[in-house]
């Protein structure tokens, strides 16, 4: 897997520590292939220790400053906050860790049939494939799960029981050639259980009759409402909401701008993570002037992924891709992205913020899109209410010792040396 040097933990034990020292990003390109067969993507970036005094380039344009983002300098400077975790219900998937809890339809329905007790165990079982490609985006496999139940407890489903312990057992008891278990503990000793059950993700589900999932890993970022009592992979992040107000910020060109800034990416596709971009994301004070967009925009989509038989890339590929498609189901989704990206900046307080969504050339390709210097003061107005939000709850001591701050770089004991009059490095990353 891929991280790039200006992206989550690199960034922050190398450019950021590096600026933070005395070092000038002078010259970047933030993302290229790598000549050769496996052609991963890397970050060039120079720098100089010291002042420097001669142009700043980034991908190829002059610029007034380059951040550890390898992002140009905006009038908004700083790093997003963490806010109070009582407003976050954003989670990963469970990590279950073993093919054999997993079950075809019809082998669960066989299960079913002979032991109906069984049900109380079997779980359809959702993954980021089914949620990207299936038109409407039903798991395409059950899965066993025993929660975080004692052996005795499971034992009490045993043809539930009989399948994990010759599936699942051998696999997580491997030992190597010292006769050491190959797992970590207590993933042997506790083979009949995922290795993140995610407790917290079910508890705060309890009492919804739907969630909210996205894609870790994706061309294209989308929300969609999936319901609950599933078991939710690893390959989606999970918010446990079920209002269409919130739904309708999460789809907007906002927040997929936020999280493509603050979050990682493979290539060109977006790795979303909840800690680096939802848990530092201020939404609009008031949601009030959101749900019948957010329902309307939602809802369309999924029935066009229905009549036409699309899973959602499928979709957004031609809404993004493909200007020539003029479908009156893909020019309506268009549409709708307008008025919702209006709406959710309206919500904001941004009217004078000029949206206009056209297709343009992107470092991500084409794309059905507002303008880079309207993202970025987007982008600078929501860093702002982080800043602000956070100032607010600091002052109300909800940051005071109660949950995880944010890392901060610090200065290196020994700054790199560099060459006399600026002299650059190169690194690139991959």
């Amino acid at each position: 897997m891929h991280e790039q040097i200006a992206q989550g933990d690199s960034r922050e034990v190398g450019l950021a520590y590096l600026t933070v020292s005395g070092s000038t990003v002078y010259r970047a390109t933030k993302s290229k292939a790598w000549p050769g067969e496996a052609a991963p993507f890397v970050s060039d970036v120079w720098l100089a220790r010291g002042g420097w005094e001669g142009p700043l380039v980034l991908d190829g344009a002059k610029v007034r400053g380059i951040t550890p983002y390898l992002d140009p300098v905006t009038r908004v400077s700083g790093s997003p906050h963490r806010l109070s975790p009582r407003t976050q219900h954003s989670f990963i998937g469970s990590f279950v860790l073993g093919d054999g809890f997993v079950l075809s339809h019809e082998e669960a329905r066989e299960l079913l049939e002979a032991t109906p007790a069984s049900r109380d165990v079997v779980q359809p079982f959702l993954n980021g494939e089914d949620l990207s490609r299936r038109p409407d985006q039903s798991p395409s496999r059950q899965v066993i799960n025993f929660h975080d139940w004692s052996i005795d407890e499971a034992r009490n489903y045993p043809a539930c029981w009989e399948i994990v312990d010759q599936r699942v057992r051998p696999e997580r008891q491997r030992r190597n050639d010292q006769g050491d278990y190959v797992l970590r503990r207590p993933l042997p000793e506790r083979f009949w259980q995922y290795a993140d059950k995610r407790p917290a993700l079910y508890r705060d589900l309890s009492g919804l009759s739907r969630a909210l999932v996205g894609p870790q890993t994706a061309k294209f970022w989308s929300v969609s409402f999936v319901p609950t009592g599933w078991v939710y992979s690893h390959a989606l992040t999970v918010f446990a909401f079920e209002d269409d107000a919130r739904a309708a910020v999460l789809s907007s060109t906002f927040h997929d701008a936020w999280a493509r800034k603050y979050s990682g990416s493979l290539k060109f596709d977006l790795r979303y993570s909840p800690t680096d971009c939802f848990e530092n994301f201020a939404f609009p004070a008031d949601l009030d002037s959101l749900p019948q967009i957010g329902e309307r925009y939602l809802s369309h989509r999924k029935a066009t992924m229905l009549d036409q038989d699309q899973g959602l890339t499928t979709v957004y590929n031609r809404v993004h891709e493909q200007p020539e498609d003029v479908d009156p189901a893909i020019v309506k989704l268009r549409s709708l992205r307008r008025e919702l990206d209006r709406a959710v900046a309206d919500a904001y307080g941004w009217a004078d913020l000029e949206l206009e969504l056209d297709f343009r050339e992107t470092p991500l390709g084409l794309r059905y899109t507002i303008d880079e210097p309207t993202k970025a003061e987007a982008l600078d107005r929501l860093l702002e209410l982080n800043h602000e939000r956070h100032a607010e709850e600091a002052a109300l001591g909800l940051h005071d010792g109660k949950h995880k701050k944010p890392r901060r770089p610090r200065k290196p004991e020994a700054p790199p040396a560099s060459q006399p009059g600026g002299g650059g490095r190169l690194f690139a990353d991959g």
